[in-house]
């Protein structure tokens, strides 16, 4: 029994290497009648002029004509193509070369061309057409086998053709570049969640007693954070596209992606230099890779990265609003009258040094109601007052019976005095009018503080 075991496996054993040898011989015999050249064969002859070209990608066909001297997509002459990026893969095409010229071939399959990995159809500019096919990779790696569509002829490459077709249809069109906008005069940026309209002055001393705020909202003329606006400035600056939607889109077509004039999700962003230079751009509806967006008078149509226009979104006035209660410098004070139901009235007065001192010698006198008051703690009473930052904004609020008032007046040209006037808000919150932005809250308790510092200065 276990000798019929031992002599059934040995007749498999000798079944497979026979089935493996007739396999092999039948190959050999089947390649046998090839024959072989080296050299260098044009795959689509000598001096190929390619007048249109199609190929499959990703399951979908790309079919490309020449028109004069430009590209165009068949079926579509408006595509934007890019034309420097077609003319270096047709030119590749046009220089593919065989090293290797197999001739007698009659079993396709054994250089994977019975089932091409990628078929390309050519038309040459003198009505021939020419079908390349890609098979398999050599045994030894780093070549390949390509049919041209003659008979029984299969040649070797060692350029893949897939290499030379790698790219998309998305990888050929020429992109609308987003104009880069320097020394930026104005921004506006309008939608569901976004109002701002913001305009840069480089000479704002005839607008604020700040040398620092250069942005202002538009009309209103409320100075705005100059952190906060570039950084909203870089993300402007930093706008690409990261895909290609579509093309020729315009009318009600727009309304598709949410950038139509009156759609509920658009939001328009424009740039406008101090010189001819600006920037139009409108953001649509969201969708899979972030936001639809074009250019104004485009009629193409992209794709934006959601965190690449998130601030711009919900921009606003109010968000990027100065919060400052107070920009001064000690040294740009001359009085400051503090009347918290007590009128305190203090002045700074710098003595000039004498003759011969160094100018850091030179000292100052601080009065508090005419009696002689410690200077550093005067400057860090006052540095109190340009340390308070508001906590948001309120429309249509005034302060009619202030709890607290201080006038400062300063050696400066153009604003020689600033008010800041406290009102009752609610239990938390203070409201102050300054003269120089909209009524902003600030902290109760902060206010409180700062009018004991002030009664109890010694």
């Amino acid at each position: 029994m276990k000798r019929s075991i031992k002599s059934l496996i040995l007749l498999m054993v000798l079944a497979v290497f026979a089935g493996g040898y007739f396999l092999i011989d039948a190959l050999t015999n089947r390649q046998a009648n090839v024959q072989e050249s080296a050299g260098s064969y044009p795959l689509l002859g000598e001096g190929a002029n390619i007048a249109a070209l199609s190929w499959e990608r990703d399951g979908a066909t790309i079919a490309l004509r020449k028109n004069g001297d430009a590209w165009q997509v068949e079926g579509d002459a408006e595509y934007p193509l890019d034309q420097e990026a077609v003319k270096a893969l047709v030119s590749s095409l046009a220089a593919l070369t065989g090293n290797l010229r197999l001739e007698g071939v009659d079993a396709p399959e054994d250089y994977g061309l019975d089932a091409p990995a990628l078929v390309a159809e050519i038309e040459l500019a003198d009505g021939q057409t020419r079908t390349l096919s890609l098979g398999n990779e050599t045994l030894l790696g780093g070549e390949y086998y390509v049919s041209a569509g003659e008979a029984g002829v299969v040649y070797v490459t060692d350029v893949a053709l897939s290499s030379v077709l790698s790219a998309s249809l998305d990888e050929l069109t020429q992109w609308e570049e987003i104009p880069q906008v320097d020394d930026i005069a104005r921004l506006v940026i309008l939608g569901p969640s976004a109002s701002l309209d913001q305009t840069y002055y480089e000479d704002s001393a005839a607008l604020t007693y700040n040398p620092e705020w250069h942005w202002f909202q538009t009309g209103l003329q409320y100075p705005s954070d100059t952190d906060a606006m570039r950084l909203l400035l870089d993300d402007v600056a930093a706008l690409a596209w990261n895909g290609f939607v579509a093309h020729g889109v315009a009318g009600e077509a727009l309304a598709e992606y949410g950038l139509d004039s009156a759609g509920s999700t658009s939001v328009v962003v424009f740039v406008e230099g101090q010189s001819e230079s600006a920037l139009s751009l409108v953001i649509g509806a969201s969708c899979e890779e972030g936001y639809y967006a074009m250019l104004a008078g485009s009629d193409c149509v992209y794709t934006m990265a959601a965190e690449s226009v998130a601030s711009l979104l919900q921009a606003t006035d109010a968000s990027v609003r100065a919060t400052d209660v107070l920009r001064l410098d000690w040294q740009q004070v001359v009085r400051v009258e503090f009347d918290a139901g007590t009128s305190l009235v203090l002045e700074r007065i710098e003595a000039e040094a004498a003759e011969g001192e160094e100018e850091e010698a030179s000292a100052e006198t601080v009065t508090l109601n005419g009696e002689t008051v410690d200077a550093a703690y005067a400057r860090e009473a006052f540095e109190d007052i340009t340390s308070l930052e508001g906590d948001g904004f309120v429309d249509g609020v005034e302060v009619t019976e202030p709890l607290l008032t201080i006038n400062v007046y300063t050696n400066l040209e153009d604003f020689p005095e600033i008010t800041l006037r406290f009102g009752a808000h609610d239990a938390t919150s203070y409201v102050l009018e300054n003269g120089v932005q909209p009524p902003m809250l600030v902290s109760a308790s902060s206010v409180d503080t700062l009018i004991r510092t002030w009664s109890y200065m010694p």
